[in-house]
């Protein structure tokens, strides 16, 4: 029956010839065993794994910290920062405090832009040259945790990168700047995550900030993530949240701090764009 419905079909259309052209389903292949026929599916998307920290593995004492901190002063800055008072009154304050003669600059990028956590002297807009801001470090503490890394800024090499410089105090008889160097090696040095470096930066008129310090991004080190693929990243900063908040907001704040200060990162913008519409 269903062979001389197909024939009567092609003699109304096209005659013999047409029904020659046509590709005949047996009677016998019925709906059920159609559904049985493979099906096209979409290929799944891999599994998004996130790396696992432990705290004893990475983390410095206290002692460590210190110890470490008076290791790069010596060797880095004591001789640049040795002439900063003078005995001479000509070099004295109202207060009777000696003038410094140079400065130490801190190189902020990240969280330093929108919470410095220090007393300073001036905040000026600088650009270094030879390093980017990038999302290229797992943090298990601060904005993730062992199980559940975040991942925050740090300077890699390659590029330039617009921020802010923190003029800081250098009075030695008040002990400073050691004291505001072991606030911030408390805070950015309490892993081997990052390495101290003096850096080029550059005011709006082109003048050299000097000696400027900076963290970068140590490449050996277990938490550099400067490899992670732009999904894997998307997913960590809106998942994560440590001892100082969310990944989410980490990146919102440094964008604000960046904008408040008449800056943009294409870097941050385009991720927080991102972060955005995966939200919907």
């Amino acid at each position: 029956m269903i062979f001389k419905r197909v024939i009567g079909i092609g003699a109304k259309i096209g005659g013999a010839g047409f029904i020659k052209r046509l590709s005949i389903v047996p009677a016998e292949l019925s709906r059920a065993s159609v559904a049985t026929l493979p099906q096209e599916s979409q290929p799944e998307s891999p599994a998004i794994r996130l790396p696992r920290f432990c705290e004893k593995e990475i983390a410095y004492s206290d002692e460590q910290i210190m110890a470490n901190l008076q290791t790069y002063y010596e060797q880095n800055l004591q001789d640049i920062l040795s002439g900063n008072e003078k005995n001479d009154s000509r070099n004295r304050s109202s207060d009777g405090v000696a003038a410094s003669q140079s400065s130490l600059y801190i190189f902020a990028y990240g969280s330093l832009i929108f919470r410095p956590d220090f007393v300073y002297a001036e905040r000026i807009a600088v650009c270094v040259k030879g390093f980017r801001r990038r999302f290229g470090l797992w943090s298990p503490f601060y904005r993730g945790s062992m199980e559940r890394p975040g991942l925050v800024l740090g300077l890699d090499c390659g590029g330039c990168c617009l921020g802010v410089a923190y003029k800081l105090l250098c009075a030695p008889s008040r002990g400073e700047p050691y004291k505001t160097l072991q606030k911030l090696w408390r805070r950015e040095m309490f892993t081997e995550a990052y390495e101290p470096r003096l850096l080029r930066a550059y005011d709006k008129s082109g003048n050299i900030l000097s000696p400027c310090l900076g963290f970068v991004l140590d490449r050996a080190s277990s938490q550099y993530a400067g490899d992670v693929d732009e999904r894997t990243r998307l997913h960590a900063i809106s998942v994560a949240r440590g001892t100082r908040g969310s990944n989410r907001e980490y990146l919102l704040e440094t964008q604000q701090g960046l904008s408040r200060a008449s800056m943009r990162c294409s870097h941050i913008d385009s991720l927080a764009k991102k972060l955005t519409a995966v939200d919907g």
